[in-house]
């Protein structure tokens, strides 16, 4: 997972893989994605907000046209995160997403002088 880390700096510690199959067809203006990437990761810790994440999923989906599905969830303390939506392949458009973030309790920072618990 250490190239998560390269990716995403704050999170340190982390268990897990990342599994990707991908075909790219097209020109970089108007590409053509298919195939699907997995992470997966059993625990990560954040030390700048406190907390650790555990069973943590996420999925892409591309099949060959111009969206991606994404879906995947995320506990820390006794709560829970799940993601789920779509992103457009349009460069025209900046790669548009649609996102619906759902969840409970989310420990989402655990300082001595507060913790932060997010329900979306």
């Amino acid at each position: 997972m250490g190239l998560l880390t390269a990716f995403v700096p704050v999170i340190q510690e982390s268990e897990g893989h990342i599994i990707a199959q991908l075909s790219l067809q097209g020109v970089l203006e108007d590409p053509l994605i298919s195939g699907h990437a997995t992470l997966t990761s059993p625990r990560a810790l954040i030390p700048v907000a406190v907390i650790e994440i555990i069973n943590t999923h996420y999925e892409i989906l591309g099949k060959v046209g111009t969206q991606l599905f994404i879906t995947g969830h995320t506990d820390s303390g006794d709560g829970k995160i799940n993601l789920k939506g779509i992103l457009e392949i349009d460069a025209e458009l900046i790669w548009p997403m649609q996102m619906t973030l759902t969840g409970n309790d989310f420990l989402a920072y655990n300082l001595p002088e507060a913790q932060v618990r997010v329900t979306p």
